[in-house]
């Protein structure tokens, strides 16, 4: 029986110190997932604590930034199997 493969959310970012260290964690958690198994999306969030959705494995990509709640709603409309947080410091 084949596996099916599973859509991840990398969270990265958020408004600690460690903001730029958790987007080098995050960086490296995308060059080493399984794609056979793993469908990864990057979810950013800022310093400022805005959430936003880059395309592809690009971390630093661009993104529209969005609130807390909208954020939270576009991560749902994703709907991930896993969510995999990769934020270190106060709010990680």
């Amino acid at each position: 029986m084949a596996e099916s493969i599973l859509r991840v959310a990398i969270v990265v970012g958020g408004p600690s110190g460690e903001h730029d260290i958790s987007l080098q964690s995050g960086a490296e958690v995308l060059a080493h997932l399984d794609r056979d198994r793993w469908s990864p999306f990057v979810v950013r969030i800022t310093q400022s604590g805005q959430w936003c959705f880059p395309k592809g494995d690009d971390i630093h990509g661009l993104a529209e930034p969005l609130s807390l709640g909208d954020g939270l709603n576009n991560l749902l409309d994703h709907r991930p199997d896993v969510v995999f947080p990769v934020m270190h410091g106060t709010f990680g």
